[in-house]
């Protein structure tokens, strides 16, 4: 009997554990500010060096070079596709590592003339300022609110045209990353299997002989 619930046990510790929680993943957005898509704006938001996440709030960064034309564009994702994971992460990355692009969010819509207008954040820094690797940030939408990404190029007199970008959005059920989605089952690999057969057949062992020690 001993033997029975321990084998049960062990079937039931592998089935759960095949399921895994993991992000959301939202979209993925690849391309690059070109001036027949781009629109322009006056100014652009100040890289303040500091990250908007979840648990800390960065300042509103402002905007540098008011009189300065640069282009944009934007991406729109609807609160439809977000729910219900509110916690949103944005991974950026400019491909070419030029400095030439930055990204920010905004909810539900973006005003060029008032860039404090709905923002929600931005990652504080281009790429080049993060040793060429993706930088990320985070935010939180409440009820109903779709989420509206800008990139901008950071250069004047065209500095940052045709430069190439791409980012991924996630979203989770709360700080914790934390994920409500079914994920379904993870198919193991073939060595998988007989690892797991050889752990199962181990503790069948040691249960038996518990049993005939009994």
């Amino acid at each position: 009997m001993k033997f029975r619930s321990l084998l049960a046990a062990a079937l039931l510790f592998v089935s759960v554990g095949v399921f895994t929680a993991s992000a959301t993943p939202i979209a993925a957005f690849t391309g690059q500010t070109v001036t027949s898509s781009s629109r322009t704006e006056l100014g652009r938001l100040s890289r303040n060096g500091v990250p908007q996440t979840w648990t800390a709030q960065e300042p509103y960064p402002g905007v540098v070079n008011p009189t300065t034309a640069y282009y944009y564009n934007t991406y729109t994702i609807n609160y439809a596709d977000l729910v219900p994971n509110n916690y949103i992460e944005v991974s950026f990355t400019d491909t070419n590592g030029a400095n030439g692009v930055f990204l920010s969010a905004y909810a539900n819509s973006f005003d060029p003339t008032n860039k404090a207008l709905n923002w929600l954040g931005d990652a504080g820094a281009s790429e080049y300022f993060s040793n060429s690797d993706a930088v990320t940030f985070q935010f939180s939408i409440n009820y109903q609110t779709n989420v509206v990404f800008v990139v901008n190029t950071t250069g004047a007199n065209g500095v940052g045209l045709n430069n190439p970008f791409d980012f991924f959005v996630s979203s989770y059920t709360d700080t914790n990353y934390d994920d409500t989605a079914v994920t379904g089952v993870v198919t193991p690999e073939p060595s998988t299997f007989i690892e797991l057969g050889t752990g199962l057949l181990a503790i069948a062992g040691v249960a038996r002989r518990r049993v005939m020690a009994a």
